[in-house]
């Protein structure tokens, strides 16, 4: 406590001179306003064990004891004292003359009785000034107060009182002229703040006794170094500007103030250690109630829970804004804060009260506090804050917590327009963030954390989470922000250590809370995260992200270590269960290392990845330094005993470049995850950045297999290096492969493939299964389908392919070899097959292969194609050149203006070539036939005939007939039609 009291004293002190108004006259002198009633001065009386100057006389009214004064001063030293004559509740004293009252020295009430300061010119309180005050106490600048319905005590239009027998119900402001009201000043020794748990110290500063009210309500309102205390009462600090009436209702702590009936508020200013205290047995309330709220320079409000009853509320209000800032180490581990402060405290069973801040612009920043815990039995009271802009900054901290074992509170954070959570303190000890979370070896439940907000932003090194470090359950985190949320950077805390930026739900030994995020667009850079993870026993929460116009997840920390990312994991050495990961959103960015991960590295399973992306998925690049992959991935790492969980992507388009990858692995005992894709228009792996791009299913090193990967889609295009697999690295299987798509393309050295390098010590047991199915399969330069394996007793894979076109050049192969074992099994049904087939062993051709270890151990290759022979049943054509003359007859127009006729050309592959001994041009027909004009119809009493061979021939045309309806048709067989008149000339006569 030395090294405490000397810090204030050196930081605090030779600022005080400034502040401390002009000395006060040594004067209270009455005014002639009451008549016979006017009040008197007795000097030295004894009170209370010392001397002071009491004051009697006054105007009672029932319960109510009227003074008026020109000018009440108090000397510092000086002890000043009214008399509370019996039956008096009230005692109201007003100061009708043009100065301000300096009250450097004790002030009070030899009684009960609650006492009313009013001088509209102001009042100030001076570093050792005082209250000895049993009841409530409220100074203010009001113009007067208001009894009801009887009347008005005014100081600017001093009358006589009337008969005002009830309470006071309202102070008013600006009644008569409209001067602003006048100043409320309070100085101290800035010593006073409370940091131990024991019951409040009331010897300081400005006190009432406990349960009571003190009230400051005026004008601007500054708090410097003072002490404002009262033991579970309430504190009441208004600022008003210009006209206004300020409600008083009795309570049974005194008086509650409303400030409905004003318009327009002044600014209060706490600073230089100020302290404004209603801790007690049960934490009393405070209101504190202005224009511009300023709480700086290490100064508190507390309201504070001792013992066994309940607490409070502590509530804030700033028409315009209100700040919080500052903080100071005095050693390590022990800081001194700025800030709102609602706890419970050690052994306290009694719960704490609410905190509850409004107003248009909150600023909690340089490591300034605004919280509300428990560090006894009790639980903490929830923190409510309604605001359109918040900023919290510098190793500033929000929020609720529990460290013991009583219950965190809930915090609930409404911005209407948006909230910033930015960096942290200097020396980076401390974050800046929102929390709801319990700390280590605290076995109470953490709470609840909403947030509601146009947009959101986290960002270097900032935070906002739902933890529980100890032993009891998390609380659920929502963020909802129609706008956006962005997340972003990280923080450097040592040579070899930085904290990432983070929205997270984590718990040790219970269930983690979900965290769900509800918004526009969301883009996460830089290194930050957003982690669902268990930490022990307990089971992860699930994650959730709802973003409407997309989310974008890029980059890493600048060296590459931490990537951005959305996480649900069960971490090293933990028991319980990951929770599970799902995005909806409409576009889907992964890039430059940035990561979307579900895993388990300890005993318990991992959850399921589940995205669903309306317009499509980009897996994009590698991390700075080119460590990490973008990566969409599902994972049972090396130290896991839990499976991982399933991978499904269902969206319109998925592409994976430059090194990106989305997979399914396991490397410890555990199982991998299913991975599916379903892509209503198309796949695209492609590419190499350091690292292939691919879609994979992997067991590496591992006891556990590989997964099945599922893909439905239009078009499958694999290129450039990049390739789909399902493969076993260790002693577990490798996955099967499953591929429906309209077209499947590899193109320039890409691969699918279902390879497996193990041991398998049953040798009947097949390893890994294709299966693709696809209207058309096309492999070109040097890509593969492999089900290859390698290892004692491994039998190499199958590999079903069912299409209607399977072409495979430039030394693209499909293969279920074995290198140590017997061959696996390929399996072709198609309707054609182009440029490979199937060999004994690989070539520089397009191969087809399942070889063994040798020859006697060599698996099997089947092709099963259409059983038709394209020549058979092809009746052959003559070689000779027709005589076209011979096979039409001219037909002359009757019309005297004739149409011209048609022409009738034969080229190329449809029918001849130029020449027999050539090969077919490739000319299609052309034959646009001419209409005839309308001529009497010719009987034709040819029947065509028809075959009843099943399998008719293909014969050529011979020749031609017109039906009823005008058509021309070719037929196998001319009919013999009779002509109706005579035969034409072979010449048509010329038109004339």
């Amino acid at each position: 406590m030395p090294e405490i009291q000397n810090f204030f004293k050196k930081f605090f002190i030779p600022s005080l001179f400034v502040l401390v108004s002009t000395p006060a006259k040594a004067q209270i002198t009455p005014d002639n306003t009451l008549g016979a009633e006017a009040s008197s001065i007795t000097l030295n009386t004894l009170i209370n064990g010392a001397n002071a100057d009491l004051i009697n006389g006054g105007a009672q009214r029932g319960s109510n004891l009227f003074h008026s004064f020109t000018e009440f001063n108090i000397n510092d030293g000086q002890r000043v004292y009214f008399g509370n004559p019996s039956g008096v509740q009230n005692i109201l004293t007003r100061v009708t003359g043009g100065n301000a009252s300096n009250i450097l020295g004790t002030l009070g009430v030899n009684g009960n009785a609650n006492l009313f300061l009013i001088n509209p010119n102001g009042i100030v309180f001076g570093n050792n000034a005082s209250l000895d005050v049993r009841g409530s106490f409220i100074s203010t600048t009001a113009n007067a107060i208001q009894f009801g319905n009887q009347g008005i005590f005014s100081a600017t239009n001093p009358q006589a009182p009337p008969l005002l027998t009830v309470n006071p119900s309202a102070l008013l402001f600006n009644q008569i002229n409209q001067n602003n009201p006048g100043k409320i000043q309070v100085q101290g020794n800035g010593q006073s703040l409370r940091l131990t748990s024991d019951l409040i110290d009331t010897e300081d500063g400005l006190r009432v006794a406990p349960d009571q009210t003190l009230a400051l309500v005026g004008g601007d309102i500054s708090l410097v170094g003072a002490t404002l205390k009262t033991a579970g009462g309430r504190i009441d600090l208004g600022s008003v500007s210009g006209e206004g009436l300020v409600s008083l209702v009795p309570i049974d702590k005194g008086f509650s103030l409303a400030y409905d009936g004003v318009k327009n508020f002044g600014n209060i200013q706490l600073s230089q250690q100020t302290s404004v205290d209603v801790s007690g047995e049960g934490a009393g309330d405070v209101q504190v109630v202005g224009k511009r709220i300023s709480i700086t320079d290490i100064s508190q409000i507390q309201a504070t829970t001792l013992g066994n009853q309940p607490g409070g509320s502590l509530v804030v209000k700033g028409s315009e804004a209100v700040e919080l800032t500052g903080y100071y180490t005095l050693s390590e581990g022990l800081r001194l804060h700025s800030g709102l402060f609602a706890d419970v405290y050690p052994n306290a069973t009694g719960n704490g009260g609410e905190l509850i801040v409004n107003t248009p612009s909150l600023l909690v920043q340089d490591g300034a506090k605004l919280v509300s815990r428990t560090f006894g039995l009790g639980n903490a009271g929830n923190v409510t804050v309604n605001v359109d802009s918040l900023l919290v900054s510098g190793g500033a901290q929000f929020g609720t917590g529990t460290f013991s074992a009583g219950n965190s509170g809930n915090l609930i954070v409404n911005a209407t327009k948006d909230i910033q959570v930015i960096g942290t303190t200097t020396d980076t000890s401390l974050s800046s963030g929102l929390f709801a979370q319990a700390t280590p070896n605290s076995t109470g439940t953490s709470g609840n954390l909403t947030v509601n907000t146009g947009s959101l932003l986290v960002r270097d090194g900032a935070e906002i989470s739902a933890n529980n470090f100890g032993s009891g359950d998390s609380g659920n985190l929502i963020i909802n922000a129609p706008q956006e949320v962005q997340i972003i950077g990280a923080i450097r805390i040592s040579s070899n250590e930085q904290y990432s930026s983070n929205i997270s739900t984590r718990n040790d030994k219970r269930t983690a809370g979900n965290l769900t995020i509800n918004t526009g667009s969301l883009f996460v850079a830089d290194g930050a995260q957003i982690r669902a993870d268990t930490l022990g026993a307990g089971k992860a929460g699930n994650l959730t992200i709802n973003a409407n116009n997309g989310v974008q997840l890029i980059g890493t920390t600048t060296d590459g270590i931490y990537g951005s990312g959305l996480y649900s994991q069960a971490n090293r050495g933990s028991i319980g269960a990951g929770g599970s990961l799902t995005i909806n959103t409409t576009r889907l960015l992964v890039k430059d290392g940035a990561e979307v991960g579900a895993g388990t590295f300890g005993v318990g399973n991992g959850g399921d990845l589940t995205i669903n992306a309306s317009e499509g998925i980009l897996v994009s690049g590698v991390g700075a330094n080119n460590i990490y992959s973008s990566d969409l991935n599902v994972a049972a790492s090396e130290e896991a005993i839990g499976a991982a969980g399933n991978l499904t992507i269902n969206t319109t388009e998925l592409i994976i470049q430059d090194g990106g990858f989305v997979s399914s692995s396991t490397s410890g005992q555990g199982n991998a995850g299913n991975l599916t894709v379903n892509a209503s228009q198309r796949v695209v792996v492609k590419g190499i950045n350091v690292f292939p791009s691919a879609l994979l299913s992997a067991a590496v090193g591992s006891i556990g297999t590989a997964a099945d990967i599922t893909i439905n889609t239009g078009d499958l295009i694999v290129e450039d290096g990049a390739g789909i697999s399902v493969r076993s690295l260790g002693r577990g299987n490798a996955g099967n492969l499953n591929v429906k798509a309209n077209s499947i393309r590899l193109n320039n050295q890409a691969i699918i493939n279902a390879d497996t390098r193990s041991v398998n010590i049953n040798p009947n047991k097949e390893q890994a299964t294709i299966n693709l199915n696809s209207k058309d399969i096309i492999l070109r330069r040097g890509s593969d389908i492999t089900a290859n394996a390698t290892g004692e007793n491994v039998i190499g894979g199958n590999i079903n392919i069912n299409t209607d076109i399977l072409a495979a050049v430039q030394n693209s192969d499909i293969s279920a070899n074995s290198t140590d074992f017997r061959g696996g099994r390929v399996r072709i049904t198609a309707q054609g097959i182009f440029g490979t087939q199937p060999r004994n062993s690989l070539t520089p051709e397009s191969d087809i292969t399942a070889t063994g270890a040798n020859p006697d151990l060599i698996g099997n290759t089947e092709v099963n194609t259409p059983d038709v022979d394209p020549t058979k049943r092809l009746t052959e054509l003559p070689n000779e050149v027709i005589d076209a003359s011979t096979k039409f007859s001219q037909i002359c127009p009757t019309d005297p203006n004739p149409k011209p006729l048609a022409k009738f050309v034969v080229t190329g592959h449809g029918s001849l070539p130029p020449s027999p001994l050539e090969f077919l041009t490739g000319t299609n027909i052309h034959i646009p036939l001419a209409t005839l004009e309308e001529q009497t119809a010719t009987s034709i009493d040819g029947v065509v005939p028809v075959s009843n061979n099943a399998n008719p021939e293909i014969i050529e045309a011979q020749g031609m007939i017109k039906t009823a309806n005008g058509e021309i048709a070719l037929v196998a067989n001319a009919p013999q039609a009779t002509p109706s008149s005579p035969p034409t000339a072979a010449v048509c006569p010329v038109s004339r």
